[in-house]
């Protein structure tokens, strides 16, 4: 019983190890990327680097790029995944557990999204956040929407949720369960 936890529980951190190590390796490799753009910009005229400055800007690219780097990460974690399986010559989508949804089913998943979406709108307007706390978050936020509205929703609606499924539920949980009780898992 010890050996099918521990040997669950490690599958399950390796799976979670390359979901995490995807998001931190693209995320530092753009922001290297942005810094080293920004940094000529960020100069002062005695050869100083404004470094508020340099952030801030590093920043807001980040955050206008966001779908990008949901999008690479996501795409390359899938890869990395499915050449291990494909290496170990299994099924992906076996091992993953991936059904068919039920057709009636799709609709209400926007109807939910949308209606869960109205409700936290709600509880943000009132329930009293500091206002420096509003205004950064409105900040950030329009930040997303201001580079291509239909890349940031491709990967946030639909990149996202599709990998931390594959990732969670279908590689994760599995591999849990397969070691210890289900409420455990």
């Amino acid at each position: 019983m010890a050996k099918n936890f521990f040997k669950g529980a490690g599958k399950a951190l390796i799976y979670f190890a390359v979901y995490f190590g995807m998001q931190l390796l693209v995320s530092l490799g753009m922001s290297v990327i942005i810094t080293a753009g920004l940094m000529a910009d960020a100069r002062l005229p005695g050869g100083q680097i404004d470094y508020a400055a340099l952030q801030s800007q590093a920043t807001e690219k980040m955050y206008a790029l966001s779908g990008w780097l949901i999008l690479i990460s996501g795409v390359v974690t899938l890869l990395i995944y499915w050449l291990g399986f494909l290496i170990r010559k299994k099924k992906f989508l076996a091992e993953v557990q991936i059904s068919r949804i039920n057709g009636r089913g799709i609709l209400w998943i926007p109807l939910f999204g949308m209606a869960f979406n109205i409700v936290i709108s709600l509880l943000m307007s009132v329930i009293p956040f500091p206002q420096s706390w509003v205004e950064a978050y409105a900040a950030k936020s329009s930040l997303v929407v201001e580079g291509s509205v239909l890349l940031n929703w491709f990967s946030t609606v639909l990149v996202a949720p599709v990998v931390e499924e594959i990732v969670f539920r279908g590689l994760v949980y599995t591999r849990l369960r397969r070691g210890m009780p289900k409420f455990v898992a």
